[in-house]
Formats: structure tokens, C-alpha cells, sequence
């Protein structure tokens, strides 16, 4: 099978030696390879600190990736620099500027910061300084350039970052990376709403009770205490992932998959989340914290991080008003993991339901990410026999395991394709740090109680 990509394009990580990379980004890449999903002509460059060779790096990789596979390890460079050192990034551009002669074509560039939020900034402004994102015309080499999530540790960091992306960048050329959004679950949401005609009619307030989106884990910190103990989990989990997956339970109909509408319309309903005030943020919100989370490595011995988070909003627009919005995500609140996004159907006055029945006859549509990678619908049903009684059935539908490979092989895949769609906009990133910066605000002030909760147990949360 023939690569759908003909032009030559030189991938460039920074934090190549990183455990993101190692984890996430080397198999993903590997499987785009095997799958003939990347261009025809392809290098990866890794940029660090490490006194290294080309075969320093081969050999590394060797050793964290359980695939033998010579040739795709020889597509493999490094480049040693500081990420503060101009001189770093032009040795690197004579370097792509060689395979770009060999080539004969003036390549594409893919630039991924897999590295600590703090870097951003100076790597970002030094590519430009060095002429490293300068494209040769507009019909020959593109030059982009992925960022991870967190964008920002507020609103105010968010803009910050933003105006310096903004002044090296088009806006075209970055992609804001938050690898929930190429799970395929996320993913099928929009196609389940709008390629289907039987739920979208009732998709709104007149229909639908309450929406429950859940991440519950069974990890602990761990080995992130440095980085988690300055951040938390709403902002690490809260503003990103599960704001991410409420934008694409609400949105309106983007009316075509274009990258630019999908966004915007998850920008839209973002915008039209209800903010929190003094007075409503310690009836609305739950905040907690496991036993021992202090004594965790890199975590301050009294620090009030929480763990787990509980909120309660609403969307203030015509479709949602009324419906209830629940958030809730927490580390070591389970033994095992589980994530599902739940939108729950009122119940009809005129129901045909048993009179005296201890069930709640409510429909209900779970996407559920984990356990399962599946979405179920909650059905009833008429028990078989003389008497009148009425029983669940689950409507199950199953998607295909992605098993082996992860969120990153799509991302990297459409960032090669050009493709934003599966990426955030500044106006998402924006209207999510609106949304969470008031909560965060509020809470340092002290009022809202954080509460205690043992490994393995789920903290009182609204739903």
C-alpha cells in the first residue's frame, strides 16, 4: 500500500529522551510506519541536552522499544542544544537544511514541544529567530508546530502564550494538543449525533435531564508530585479533558466536519457555561484530597491540592438552560478506573411505568471511555408474562479496540494531513480558563472545605 503523504517531511521532537515520547509518541509513530501512514520520505529529529550521536540516540531507542525493527530506527537524528541557545537551532537547521539537499525538495517541518509547559515560550521564539519555520513558498513545505496541554496554568498565562504562538504563527500552523480528543470515543460523539437522526430532536433541555461526565482513577500521583502539587486535579483534568468532552456532547451543529466549525461551535457552548460567583462555588463545587497525598515525592508537606473535584453548572443558552452539568474527576477514588460521559432523559408524565415501582424509568446514553470503549443506552422494556411489569435492557454498541496503539497515532496522523479538527482553538483555551479560573480563585481564598478520602474510595460527588 502505497503512503497517502508524497511530500518529504522531517518530524522534530523537543524532549525526545522524555517519558512522553517514550510512552506515547515512539509507538504511535511506529504505527503510523507499519501502516504506510507516513510520507514517503520521512526523518525524526530529536533535539536535547544528551552529549549524542545519531547511534546514541538508535541505540536508546532500541532499548525502551520493544519492536526490532532496524530500518525504522534509522529514520531516527539527533541534534545536541539548549533549548536557550540560538546557536542550538541554527546548528539544527544546517543539519535539516543537508537532508532537505539530499532530498532535493524543500521539506515539510513538524515541530512537537513534548516538553514541560515552562519551555514553550523560548523554544518557540528561537525557531523563528533561527529561520527554522520559514517555508520555502506557498506551494512547497509547511512548517507546524504541536503544543501540549496545559496551555496556560490560568487565563491570564493562557494569553500570555497565546500572543507569543500567535506572533510566530499563524494560527493554521499550531496544534494544540490534548490527547483526549483523539479518543475514539470522543471522536464518534459528534458522528452518533449527527450522522444519526433518531436522538439529535431530543437533544436538548425539553428531553434531557441531567449530563454526568466522570473520570474516576485508581492511580495515585506518584512520580508526579513536582508537577501535579502546582496544579491540581481541576486544572489538570477539569479545564482540558472533561471540558473538551462537554463541548462535544453540547455543541451545536457544525454542519460540516471542516476543522474550523467543529471548533468554533465547541468554542461556542464553552462560552455559554454558566460562571461561578463568591456565593455559589462552596454550594457547587466538592474538593478533596486522598490520605498520604502529602507524602507523596515532589508534594509540599502541607499542601491543600486537590485530588478530586466535584461541580455542579449549567449552559445558559436556549438548547441547554435548565439541564444540569455535572464534573467529576478524582485520583485513587477507585480500585479500577472507569470514564464515561451519561446524558440522562427526564422521565414522562405520561410514562407507561408500574405504579409503586422502586425504578427510575429513565433513558439514558453513556459513551463510556473506560472500562469498556463503548456506547450503551439504557432501555425499558415490558417483562415477558401475565403480570405488568417493566425491565432494563442495555443497547450496547461496541467500537473497535484500539488496543496497541494510542490517542497520538490520529493527532500526529492529522497534523501531517493538516487537519485542526482534533486540536484546540485559542478560543477554546480561552473560554475553558473563564470557565475554571473563577473556581480556582475562590478556593484559595479557604472557604470551601477540602475533605479526606481513603485510596480506593469515591468521595461524595453530585450527579
Amino acid at each position: 500500500m502505497k503512503s497517502k503523504f508524497e511530500t518529504p517531511t522531517i518530524y522534530i521532537v523537543f524532549g525526545i529522551t522524555g517519558d512522553l515520547f517514550k510512552r506515547k509518541i515512539l509507538k504511535s509513530i511506529y504505527s503510523l510506519y507499519t501502516k504506510n501512514s507516513l510520507p514517503k520520505k520521512f526523518v525524526i529529529f530529536g533535539f536535547g541536552r544528551r552529549d549524542w550521536a545519531n547511534e546514541d540516540l538508535r541505540k536508546y531507542l532500541k532499548s525502551v522499544f520493544n519492536k526490532k525493527d532496524e530500518t525504522f530506527i534509522k529514520h531516527f537524528f539527533y541534534t545536541k542544544g539548549n533549548f536557550d541557545d540560538l546557536g542550538s537551532y541554527k546548528d539544527l537547521s544546517k543539519q535539516l537544511g543537508m537532508v532537505d539537499n539530499k532530498w532535493g525538495y524543500c521539506s515539510n517541518k513538524m515541530f512537537h514541544l513534548a516538553v514541560p509547559p515552562r519551555y514553550y515560550e523560548t523554544i518557540v521564539k528561537n525557531l523563528k529567530k533561527s529561520n527554522l519555520t520559514k517555508i520555502c513558498s506557498d506551494e512547497e513545505g509547511w512548517a507546524r508546530v504541536i503544543i501540549e496541554k496545559p496551555f496556560g496554568k490560568n487565563a491570564a498565562t493562557a494569553e500570555s502564550l497565546d500572543k507569543t504562538l500567535i506572533k510566530y504563527f499563524k494560527e493554521g500552523q499550531i496544534y494544540r494538543l490534548d490527547h483526549y480528543l483523539g479518543k475514539e470515543i470522543l471522536q464518534n460523539i459528534i458522528f452518533f449525533r449527527f450522522s444519526n437522526t433518531i436522538f439529535e430532536n431530543s437533544w436538548n433541555n425539553k428531553f434531557i435531564e441531567r449530563i454526568n461526565i466522570v473520570s474516576l482513577e485508581s492511580n495515585l500521583v506518584d512520580m508526579r508530585g513536582n508537577y501535579y502539587d502546582g496544579v491540581g486535579e481541576l486544572r489538570d483534568m477539569g479545564q482540558s479533558h472533561l471540558l473538551q468532552m462537554l463541548a462535544l456532547t453540547t455543541m451545536q451543529n457544525p454542519n460540516s466536519l471542516k476543522g474550523d466549525e467543529v471548533r468554533d461551535k465547541r468554542a461556542n457552548v464553552l462560552k455559554e457555561l454558566k460562571t461561578f460567583t463568591k456565593s455559589n462555588v462552596e454550594k457547587n463545587t466538592i474538593k478533596a484530597q486522598y490520605a498520604n497525598y502529602t507524602k507523596a515525592k515532589g508534594v509540599e508537606k502541607n499542601s491543600k491540592t486537590e485530588t478530586f473535584f466535584s461541580l455542579k453548572t449549567e449552559i445558559n443558552n436556549n438548547t441547554w438552560r435548565g439541564v444540569e452539568i455535572n464534573l467529576t474527576s478524582g485520583k485513587g477514588t477507585v480500585k479500577k478506573s472507569k470514564s464515561y460521559i451519561d446524558v440522562i432523559f427526564k422521565h414522562p408524565s405520561d410514562c407507561y411505568c408500574p405504579i409503586n415501582s422502586n425504578h427510575e424509568f429513565k433513558n439514558k446514553v453513556r459513551f463510556e471511555l473506560k472500562p469498556a470503549n463503548e456506547i450503551r443506552i439504557t432501555t425499558w422494556y415490558k417483562k415477558p408474562g401475565l403480570e405488568f411489569d417493566i425491565e432494563k435492557k442495555l443497547v450496547q454498541i461496541p467500537l473497535a479496540s484500539t488496543k496497541g496503539s494510542s490517542e497520538y497515532e490520529k493527532l500526529i496522523y492529522d497534523c501531517i494531513k493538516g487537519d485542526q479538527t482534533l486540536f484546540v482553538s485559542s478560543k477554546e483555551v480561552k473560554q475553558m480558563w473563564n470557565f475554571i479560573d473563577p473556581i480556582i480563585k475562590e478556593w484559595g481564598r479557604g472557604k470551601t472545605p477540602l475533605f479526606k478520602y481513603k485510596k480506593g474510595q469515591t468521595p461524595r460527588f453530585f450527579s
